[in-house]
């Protein structure tokens, strides 16, 4: 996908697929948007359905909390049935389980970009705030996108690396 098109007059969209892993965090922030939410919507909109979702690295962790949108509005269901729902076939993988490989966002850009995402989807702001948080009650937790993914397939907060159905070490 690219953002570099005439269609686009705004010059910070039209940048935002420029040149992965560079520029502050509303730039970051807006190119998993962009790989996420609008990867999905661009397979539905070629008419592809995919069985299996994969996210490397939490980068499209955004593509479930649209996965979960899309279930709660054509097929009626909650925020806890859709998320389990979406636990079928998504897949995660990581390859630097170290903070410094993880994106995390603080809540006041998460608000700035989600808000109205989350009004117009029927999921409360704190609740999709929750699902990126170590403790979903800290309020003052930033929002990491491996805790998403993890939360995304059930995943105990630490995985032990015996563990089959879960990654190995701490992620």
């Amino acid at each position: 996908m690219d953002s570099n098109i005439r269609r686009t007059p705004i010059p910070f969209y039209r940048d935002i697929t420029g040149q992965l892993y560079a520029g502050d965090h509303h730039k970051r922030i807006c190119q998993e948007i962009v790989l996420g939410i609008g990867g999905l919507r661009v397979l539905k909109a070629l008419g592809l359905h995919p069985t299996v979702f994969h996210m490397n690295e939490g980068h499209a962790a955004f593509q479930a909390i649209e996965r979960i949108r899309i279930l709660m509005a054509e097929q009626n269901l909650s925020l806890e049935e859709a998320l389990e729902a979406s636990r079928t076939n998504n897949v995660f993988t990581t390859h630097t389980p170290v903070p410094a490989g993880i994106d995390v966002f603080d809540t006041g850009l998460m608000r700035q970009y989600f808000e109205a995402y989350c009004r117009e989807a029927g999921i409360g702001f704190d609740q999709f705030m929750a699902l990126g948080r170590r403790n979903p009650q800290d309020g003052q937790e930033t929002f990491s996108m491996a805790i998403l993914c993890a939360q995304d397939f059930g995943l105990p907060q630490r995985c032990q690396p015996a563990a089959p159905d879960c990654l190995p070490g701490d992620v």
